[in-house]
């Protein structure tokens, strides 16, 4: 019987998809919390490319040209994961044998998803093999579409009281939803500083894709502020890291990088879009968040989530004051340091909500029900 602190190290196959970079920093995290909390063996799949080997790259290009080019058709489809799902599981046999495929080369313990595409497919497999392997989802962001849910899941983990109300309402039984945020790496939670006086150092990210809305305004506020320093990762978005290299004498320009911890750890203050994963990487890190023009339906679910709990300030739509607003965010010590405090208090609210202890129940559970049967 295998135990998530037993002789043997624990296997998990952590599934995920590279829409966005939210759902793979999720993954990334999970395998980062098991690896501490156990010294799990975990493999992390890109469930897209097992689907589709032959064209799953084609179908990011194309997702990631949508979002950069015209984002108004990508919001009026809500959100294309939703629609990709919605084709994909016409198929349940074809949708088993992907799974199937991945138990047998990876013979894990305990299966966890952070992109809906894996409840749906670990429903197929399940119900065609019997397999009753441990299965968790993490949604991660606080609105959940319904193709997140499953009646073959066994635990969810949300962001928020708010989501898991509304997996209740949706038939979910609430037992099974445990409120931990979205899963974010260890680093984050030591990179916390104390607020103090004027913030001088500013922190700008725009995700994996680097998409930053009112970007220009932004930085000529920050670069006319006298003692003011900014650090601008632009992930991905090569045109925009090549605009921008070297323009202001004050505003570092980087792209892509693993080390955002340490940029967060130095500064007061972050201007980001409110996607799942940034949002709760910035409340392990107690980093006032900045939030310009959410746009897309579920990041604007997540700032309104950011406005509720006083997690940061929101500026919604295009304005042409926000270098205004940011300038004053900036020099509000007190606001920021009530912010840190209410961030304090989330992270302690979400501790019960931790996978690792999570997976310890389930497999607890089904050990139990293993010896019941046997007897």
């Amino acid at each position: 019987m295998k135990t998530i602190k037993g002789d043997v190290a624990l296997r998990v196959l952590i599934l995920t998809g590279k829409f966005g970079m939210g759902h793979v920093a999720a993954a990334e995290a999970v395998a980062d919390q098991l690896r501490a909390y156990c010294g799990a063996q975990t493999e992390v799949v890109d469930l897209l490319e097992s689907i589709h080997p032959k064209i799953y790259k084609g179908i990011y290009h194309g997702y990631n040209a949508m979002v950069n080019k015209i984002p108004r058709i990508y919001n009026s489809m809500i959100c294309l994961d939703t629609q990709l799902s919605r084709l994909s599981l016409r198929e349940k046999p074809a949708n088993a044998q992907v799974v199937g495929s991945l138990v047998r080369r990876y013979r894990p313990d305990v299966i966890v998803s952070t992109w809906l595409f894996g409840s749906k497919y670990i429903e197929a497999y399940r119900k065609r093999s019997g397999d009753r392997i441990p299965f968790v989802t993490c949604i991660t962001d606080i609105m959940a579409f319904d193709e997140w849910l499953s009646d073959e899941t066994d635990a969810y983990i949300v962001g928020s009281e708010e989501t898991k109300a509304s997996l209740a309402a949706r038939g979910v039984d609430p037992a099974i939803v445990h409120v931990g945020g979205v899963p974010v790496r260890r680093a984050f939670g030591r990179c916390c500083r104390p607020a103090g006086g004027d913030a001088r150092e500013v922190l700008i990210m725009g995700g994996g894709l680097g998409f930053i809305p009112d970007a220009d305004r932004i930085l000529e506020t920050l670069a006319a502020m006298p003692r003011v320093h900014a650090t601008l990762i632009t992930g991905w978005n090569q045109k925009l890291y090549s605009a921008l290299k070297g323009k202001y004498a004050n505003i570092d320009v980087l792209g892509y990088t693993d080390d955002v911890p340490r940029y967060m750890e130095a500064a007061d203050v972050i201007v980001t879009k409110s996607g799942g994963a940034t949002t709760f990487e910035c409340i392990q890190a107690e980093l006032p968040m900045f939030i310009v023009g959410p746009y897309f339906e579920q990041e604007k679910a997540n700032a309104a989530y950011i406005e509720e709990k006083s997690l940061g300030r929101v500026v919604w739509g295009r304005r042409p004051d926000c270098g205004d607003a940011l300038a004053a965010f900036l020099a509000d010590a007190d606001g920021r340091g009530r912010i840190k405090e209410n961030m304090r208090a989330l992270k302690e609210n979400m501790r019960g909500g931790q996978i690792g202890g999570i997976i310890d129940s389930l497999l607890s559970q089904r050990n139990s029900e293993e010896i019941r049967l046997e007897g």
